[in-house]
């Protein structure tokens, strides 16, 4: 099912528009305090927001607009699954009556519901965990039984807040192959600030800051060609923008940067996004694309992050050897960025 929503916070500065075509799944990206575990709880009932609206095809969850008669669903009746950041399992219940709750919930006699959640487990790789309790549970194994319940209800849409947050490597790796398998029909959003779980599990993507969307479109368009600065920060690149010139940007200081503006009218507003891993400092003697000054040095890994005004590299140590804040440097990208339209 398709899922349409606005969603009003007033208290929490949330003003915040989502479109999900049926079957497909979401990333909604931002950092922390951004508002998405505001819309997830909006959307699946959990909190009334003060204006919006909230669809599933033709079937509304809530409409609050001024102009309508108020509807509201409550959270049992929209067959939404909701997975929070604390996995909310019933600690006095052990790992399959957890499963089994949803179940019984549509009917299902305890026989047939324990039946039903021991086949889920054993689909999640989680059968061992079938007689424990969850306050005996690892964050990532209580993360997994959450989300194995919440599919086990059959929902016609699935809301994820966090899910791989505060658990280890190898949890998260084990939590991204369950929910790559098992949300491959089911409408779903994951509340995230990884832009990896965009990459691996979304074919569409929303960047929420301030509470609003500030850029929404295909995974592939809005982390390959960002729109706003915070976008482009999220998916480790850096945006300039300038003027389509023939064969390169030019920036609003007249610097050039040679492109490939082949997409963009001569004379139009245009953009590019560059990863720092495509960025290289010129040596002695090299011509350099542009020039700039060092504001901050910092370790990422086995490389140093070398930031300017304009640009940032990540570069081997010893390249950043000399380097220090105020000094002047010289930028060299490895193959001109594609520019498109601003």
């Amino acid at each position: 099912m398709s899922l349409d929503a606005r969603i009003s916070v007033d208290e929490r500065g949330v003003d915040a528009a989502l479109t999900v075509p049926h079957g497909e799944t979401l990333a909604l990206l931002g950092p922390n305090g951004s508002g998405k575990s505001t819309v997830l709880a909006a959307i699946a009932g959990t909190l009334r927001p003060q204006r919006g609206h909230a669809r599933l095809d033709e079937r509304t969850l809530h409409a609050l607009d001024r102009d309508m008669p108020a509807q509201w669903r409550h959270p049992r009746e929209r067959r939404i699954g909701l997975v929070t950041q604390r996995a909310d399992l019933f600690p006095a219940l052990p790992v399959i009556d957890n499963i089994a709750y949803g179940l019984r919930a549509r009917g299902l006699s305890r026989g047939h519901a324990r039946e039903e959640a021991r086949s889920w487990l054993a689909r999640a790789d989680l059968l061992g965990l079938a007689d424990r309790r969850p306050t005996t549970l690892s964050a990532g194994q209580a993360r997994r039984v959450a989300i194995v319940r919440a599919l086990a209800a059959q929902p016609d849409a699935l809301m994820l807040d966090e899910p791989f947050a505060g658990v280890d490597v190898e949890a998260a790796q084990q939590l991204r192959a369950l929910v790559a398998e098992q949300t491959r029909s089911i409408t779903t959003v994951i509340a995230t600030h990884e832009v990896l779980d965009a990459h691996l599990l979304a074919s569409q993507v929303a960047v929420l800051a301030g509470g609003a969307v500030v850029e929404a479109g295909s995974t592939a368009t809005v982390l390959t060609r960002p729109r706003t600065e915070f976008a482009a920060a999220m998916a480790g690149r850096i945006l300039l923008r300038g003027e389509a010139q023939d064969g390169a940007l030019v920036t609003p200081d007249g610097a050039r940067l040679p492109a490939n503006t082949s997409e963009v009218a001569r004379g139009a507003s245009a953009l590019v996004a560059i990863s720092p891993l495509e960025v290289r400092i010129a040596t002695a003697g090299q011509r350099a694309d542009l020039t700039d000054t060092v504001r901050l040095l910092e370790p990422r890994g086995d490389l140093v992050r070398v930031t300017g005004a304009t640009l940032a590299a990540d570069v081997a140590p010893h390249q950043a050897a000399g380097l220090a804040v105020g000094a002047d440097v010289g930028w060299r990208v490895t193959a001109p960025p594609v520019a498109y339209a601003a």
